[in-house]
C-alpha cells in the first residue's frame, strides 16, 4: 500500500514568533457549522454513558483519548463513596472505570472527576474554549431518573459567577448531573451539575460548570502522576534527579523562565515528554499566561498521543501569540493524526500565511488534501515546497504519489526517482516507484525497486519480492 509521508512538527528551539477528531466539518473554535437537534442527538450521544456506582448513579462525557485509554467528564458527587464504579455505552456495552482526578465537591465549581476506562471507547466531545453565549440553544443529554440517553433541550439563560457557572432552562434531573451541556456547533459549553428544587419556587433554574472551568480541570491530569500542589520549599523529583523548588509568587513570568528554560532543552526528547508536561504545569502555575508553556506541552502531549490534549494546549497557545506559525502548524499535525483533514488544511494555511517560505507547511497541507482526494491541489502545494527547498525528498515522493492517484504513472515514476535520487536511503519512494512500475507492466524494475526497499527496512516490500518476484 502507498503511503505519504509529512513532515515532522516543528519542535520549536524558537522563540513563539518564530480534542479524536472534531467529529463535525466546522471551526476548531465551536463557532462554525450549526446542528439540528436530531444531528446533534446522533453526532454526540456515542460521547455520552451512564455512571453506575454502588451508591448512586449519573451522566458523563469522554473528553480525551491517550494511547489506548479513554478518560471520562462526571460530577464528583456521582462517584463520591463509590467502591465500585461502571460506565454504560449507547451501544449497551459497558466498562470497569476508575477515578484518576477528584475535585472533591468542595464547592459547586469543584464538583468534578475524571474517570478512566482501558481501551479506546466512545467519541470525544469537543469543549468550546470561549464563554457560553446567553440566549443560544444548547441540549442536554444523560440519565434522568436512570432513564439512559434522554435529551432535553433550551437555551443559556445566564452565566453567572464571572462565567463559571452556566444557568440554562434545559431540564437537569437527578442522574443527569455530569452529562456534557452542548450548543448548536456540537461542543460542550457546560458540565450539568444542579437543578433548582420546585418545592422552593425554583421552575426552569438549573445550573452547568462552564466548558472554562471544566477544561481547567481537566488539564490538570497528568497521565504519569497525579497533579499536586507546589509549597514552599517542596522537593520536585524530575528522573531520579532532586531540585528544590523556593517558594516563588504565583503570576511571576521571571520566576516560571527556569521551567521554560529547561523545558526549551528537553521537550521534544521522546523520552521525557512527562516530564515535560510536568515542568510546563510548573511554569503555568507561576505564569498562566505564557504561550511557550503551553505550546511545550502540547508538543508533550503529541509524543505521548493525546492529540486531543495536544489540540487544546496548541490553541491557547495561538489565543496567546496569533504570530505563532510553529504552533498552528503543529496543531494541524495532531488534527491530522485524528482525520480532522479539513481542519489541517485551515491550520497550515494560517502558517504559510505567517510565514510564507514555509516548505513544511505546503508539503504537509499537500498530503492532507491527497487524503480528501484532492489530488490536483495537493500537487500545486508539494511543487511550491520543492520550489521553496528543492533539496526535499518528501514532496517529490508525495507529488509522485498524487500523480499516481490521477493516473500520470510516467509522471508518478519521475518523481519517486527525484527523491531517491536526494535521499538515497528513502525506502518509502522505492516502494511507491515499483508499485508505479508495476502498473505499467514493467515487473523487472518493480521487482527491482522492491528488493531495494526491502534491504532498507520495508516489511510490506519484502512480501511481495517473496510472493511476485522470481
Amino acid at each position: 500500500m502507498k503511503r505519504l509521508l509529512i513532515a515532522p512538527l516543528i519542535l520549536g528551539f524558537l522563540s513563539p514568533a518564530s480534542a479524536n477528531t472534531f467529529w463535525w466539518s466546522g471551526s476548531p473554535d465551536c463557532s462554525g457549522k450549526k446542528y439540528s437537534t436530531e444531528e446533534l442527538s446522533k453526532r454526540s450521544k456515542p460521547g455520552v454513558v451512564t455512571v453506575l456506582t454502588d451508591k448512586a448513579s449519573g451522566s458523563g462525557f469522554v473528553v480525551r483519548h491517550i494511547k489506548n485509554q479513554t478518560l471520562i467528564l462526571t460530577n464528583s458527587h456521582v462517584i463520591q463513596g463509590a467502591n465500585k464504579i461502571n460506565v454504560e455505552w449507547s451501544d449497551g456495552n459497558s466498562d470497569r472505570a476508575v477515578v484518576v482526578l477528584d475535585g472533591d465537591a468542595s464547592t459547586t465549581l469543584n464538583d468534578l472527576a475524571l474517570l478512566k476506562v482501558d481501551g479506546k471507547e466512545g467519541k470525544v466531545l469537543p469543549i468550546k474554549n470561549d464563554q457560553a453565549i446567553v440566549g443560544a440553544d444548547v441540549i442536554a443529554i444523560g440519565a434522568p431518573q436512570g432513564l439512559s440517553f434522554s435529551l432535553t433541550r433550551g437555551v443559556i439563560s445566564s452565566l453567572r459567577n464571572e462565567g463559571k457557572i452556566v444557568q440554562t432552562d434545559t431540564a437537569i434531573n437527578q442522574g443527569s448531573s455530569g452529562g456534557p451541556l452542548i450548543n448548536k456547533s456540537g461542543c460542550v459549553v457546560g458540565v450539568n451539575t444542579l437543578a433548582g428544587r420546585a418545592d422552593k419556587g425554583a421552575v426552569n433554574i438549573n445550573f452547568a460548570i462552564s466548558g472554562q472551568t471544566a477544561q481547567r480541570f481537566i488539564d490538570k491530569y497528568d497521565p504519569a502522576n497525579p497533579p499536586s500542589i507546589y509549597k514552599r520549599n517542596q522537593s520536585i523529583t524530575f528522573n531520579n534527579r532532586e531540585r528544590e523548588s523556593s517558594y516563588i509568587n504565583e503570576g511571576s513570568a521571571e520566576a516560571a523562565q527556569e521551567y521554560i528554560y529547561r523545558l526549551r532543552k528537553q521537550f521534544n526528547v521522546p523520552e521525557k515528554a512527562e516530564e515535560s508536561i510536568k515542568l510546563a504545569n510548573i511554569a503555568l502555575r507561576l505564569h498562566k499566561n505564557s504561550s511557550l508553556a503551553y505550546f511545550y506541552r502540547a508538543a508533550a502531549k503529541a509524543q505521548l498521543e493525546d492529540y486531543q490534549g495536544s489540540i487544546d494546549d496548541y490553541t491557547i497557545s495561538i489565543k496567546l501569540d496569533s504570530t505563532d506559525y510553529n504552533a498552528y502548524y503543529n496543531r494541524a499535525i495532531s488534527k491530522r493524526k485524528l482525520k480532522d483533514y479539513k481542519g489541517a488544511i485551515i491550520d497550515y494555511t494560517k502558517a504559510i500565511q505567517i510565514k510564507p517560505d514555509f516548505a513544511n507547511a505546503y508539503n504537509n497541507r499537500g498530503t492532507a488534501k491527497n487524503e480528501l482526494e484532492d489530488y490536483s491541489g495537493a500537487m500545486i502545494d508539494f511543487t511550491k515546497a520543492i520550489q521553496i527547498k528543492p533539496d526535499f525528498a518528501l514532496p517529490y515522493n508525495n507529488r509522485g504519489w498524487s500523480k499516481d492517484k490521477l493516473k500520470d504513472y510516467k509522471g508518478a515514476i519521475s518523481d519517486y526517482t527525484k527523491a531517491i535520487q536526494i535521499k538515497p536511503d528513502f525506502a518509502l519512494p522505492y516502494k511507491n516507484r515499483g508499485i508505479a512500475r508495476e502498473l505499467i507492466y514493467d515487473m523487472d524494475g518493480a521487482c527491482s525497486d522492491w528488493r531495494n526497499a526491502s534491504r532498507l527496512g520495508d516489511q510490506e516490500s519484502k512480501q511481495w519480492v517473496k510472493n511476485q518476484c522470481y
